[in-house]
């Protein structure tokens, strides 16, 4: 299932060729580590990181969304149901989380710990917004409603 969302393969397991595209976010963070000089090899696992972090949202989006289709192909719930949909979720989040951890021995400890402490707070940044949308259905909310 969590390759199935990836877009690595069909919803059978049959392999499907990479759309050639990377993702924004991905791209930020190995621009950002190439800006700053930085080795691209130690920054790999936390430009994938956040990729998982990211796409463990869009899975939990589609379904409170209900949305059926992402990107031209059924979503995880629509193939395979809410609640496995759930576990791809939640197996996106771990794989995001262990990926950074790969880190470990190339990377100060206390960097991986920040990056991994930020990614995080994005992360409940990201769910706030996402209680937002679903507490102001088809509204659009004051500064003042999003900001409490």
């Amino acid at each position: 299932m969590c390759r199935y969302h990836l877009g690595l393969v069909e919803v059978d397991g049959t392999r499907q060729a990479p759309a050639g595209k990377m993702s924004a976010l991905p791209s930020l963070c190995l621009a950002t580590c190439e800006a700053l000089e930085g080795n691209l090899p130690d920054c790999l696992p936390a430009a994938l990181s956040l990729e998982l972090a990211h796409r463990t949202s869009l899975v939990f989006d589609d379904i409170q969304d209900n949305s059926r289709q992402r990107n031209h192909r059924d979503t995880v719930w629509e193939v395979w149901g809410v609640n496995q949909a759930l576990n791809a979720g939640l197996a996106l989040s771990s794989y995001g989380r262990l990926a950074l951890q790969d880190t470990t021995g190339r990377v100060d400890p206390a960097v991986i710990l920040l990056v991994d402490r930020l990614l995080e707070e994005a992360v409940v940044d990201l769910c706030r917004g996402q209680y937002l949308d679903l507490h102001f259905p088809g509204t659009r909310p004051s500064v003042k409603d999003v900001w409490r």
